[in-house]
C-alpha cells in the first residue's frame, strides 16, 4: 500500500507541476502528516523488537517520504520555460517557504552585504504595481470610499 500511495503521490505531484507554478499544498500536507503519523508506528515496531525487517522497511519508507517532501518543497523556478521565467517570486514560493519566511533570506543577505536599493527588492506581481493601482485608488479617494 505504501508503494501504491508513493506512486500516486508522484503522479499527483507531476500533474500539479504541469499545471501550476507553485508546488502543491495538498501533496506537501499529505507527506508531512504521513511522516508524523508513521514515525509513531515505526517507533512502536522497533520497540516490539520481534522482527527487524519490518521496522527497517518502515524506517526506509519514512526516509523516502522525507526525501519526497524535500523535493516537493524546493522552488521550481529553474524549471520554468522562458515564457514564464519572469513570474514573480510570490507565485512560485512553497508553503514551507511562506511558513518560515525562507523567501526573505536572499534579501537579508543582500542587506547584510550592502545597503539596499530599489533594484535589490523582490519585484511584485504586475497587477500590484503602482501604475495599475493608481487610477482605481484616486477614483475611490475622490468618491470618498474607504476601500476599493
Amino acid at each position: 500500500m505504501v508503494f501504491v500511495s508513493s506512486v500516486g503521490i508522484f503522479l499527483l505531484s507531476w500533474l500539479e507541476h504541469q499545471r501550476s507554478f507553485r508546488p502543491s499544498l495538498l501533496v506537501s500536507a499529505y507527506l508531512f502528516l504521513f511522516i508524523i503519523t508513521d514515525m509513531a508506528r515505526t517507533r512502536t515496531l522497533w520497540m516490539i523488537g520481534t522482527n527487524r525487517l519490518i521496522p527497517s522497511l518502515h524506517t526506509v519508507c519514512i526516509a523516502l517520504r522525507v526525501l519526497q517532501l524535500v523535493v516537493e518543497s524546493v522552488e521550481k523556478r529553474i524549471l520554468l520555460i522562458e515564457r514564464y521565467a519572469n513570474t514573480p517570486r510570490e507565485g512560485t514560493r512553497t508553503i514551507l517557504s511562506n511558513t518560515v519566511f525562507w523567501w526573505l533570506n536572499s534579501l537579508f543577505l543582500t542587506g547584510y552585504k550592502k545597503n539596499l536599493c530599489l533594484d535589490d527588492l523582490i519585484p511584485l506581481e504586475h497587477s500590484l504595481g503602482a501604475r495599475q493601482l493608481y487610477g482605481p485608488m484616486t477614483t475611490a479617494w475622490e468618491n470618498g470610499k474607504s476601500c476599493l
